[in-house]
Order: C-alpha cells, then sequence, then structure tokens
C-alpha cells in the first residue's frame, strides 16, 4: 500500500492502479475551471441514487467530499466562472424530483436554495457567458416535460 497526495486530499492506494468512482448512469459532470479538474456528483449504479463528490485531475479519480446534496440521478452541473464555483441543480431520488442548488467552491458543498425553479430530472445547465449567469433548460416534473428556460443567479 502507499500513499498519493493530490492537491488537499491524501487517498490510500492499495496498488499501482488509480482508483475511481464505480460504475454509473445519469450523474453530474462538469469542469472546475477555477479548480482546473472536472468534478463528477451522485448518479444511478443500478441501484439506489449516488452521493459521493469527486474529482479528475488528469490522472487520478480522487473522492473529495461525503456531505452535500442528497443522493440523486438525472441531475445537472455547471461552472460559474464569476463566482468561481460549481452550480448544481435538482435531479430525482427514486420518483422523487428535487429542485435545490447547492455550490461547490473546491472543498465542501453549499446549498444555495431549497426554492427555485421547478424540481425536475433530465435538465441541462450551462453557464451564459453574456448575461453572467447560469441558465438552465429542459427535464421532467411531475407532470411532464418541461421547456421553459431559466436564469439561475
Amino acid at each position: 500500500m502507499y500513499y498519493r497526495t493530490i492537491a488537499h486530499a491524501t487517498v490510500l492506494l492499495d496498488s499501482e492502479t488509480d482508483i475511481g468512482p464505480s460504475s454509473r448512469t445519469s450523474h453530474g459532470l462538469t469542469y472546475d475551471g477555477a479548480r482546473k479538474r472536472v468534478l463528477l456528483f451522485g448518479g444511478d449504479p443500478g441501484g439506489p441514487p449516488l452521493a459521493d463528490t469527486w474529482d479528475w485531475h488528469g490522472t487520478l479519480w480522487t473522492q473529495v467530499a461525503d456531505t452535500g446534496p442528497s443522493a440523486r440521478q438525472g441531475l445537472a452541473m455547471a461552472f460559474d466562472p464569476t463566482a468561481s464555483r460549481v452550480v448544481l441543480f435538482g435531479g430525482a431520488s427514486g420518483s422523487n424530483f428535487l429542485a435545490d442548488t447547492w455550490s461547490w467552491d473546491g472543498s465542501e458543498w453549499t446549498q444555495v436554495a431549497d426554492t427555485g425553479p421547478a424540481a425536475r430530472s433530465g435538465h441541462a445547465l450551462a453557464y451564459d457567458d453574456a448575461r453572467k449567469c447560469v441558465v438552465l433548460f429542459g427535464g421532467r416534473g411531475t407532470a411532464n416535460l418541461l421547456g421553459e428556460l431559466v436564469w439561475i443567479r
């Protein structure tokens, strides 16, 4: 066994092989431009949804948080360069659609709001550089498909 230190985390490895997140679908994934890492959250492993946070710095996955948003799948994430944070919105846990907003500052998740756009899963988030905000579009809610465009400030 050996240890490898990467930025703010020390990881215990059993062999020379990198460790990483388990197989999953419907997870959130975005590039964190402030920390120059890819961030992954949650998803569907074929059973109950996950609530784990991982970052990828180019050669190694590191699990970086065990607290934050609840387990979910179908969420969306985007990097907000104005705030230097990753934004996460919504998703679903079973048949329960979520409408909470979280931000990642490189070391911890903070809930920003628990109200806002309608609860949904399968939507998209992107940063709008002209308006300096994160934009949300689409998804599926409890009633039907959602097609409105929403700005998250």
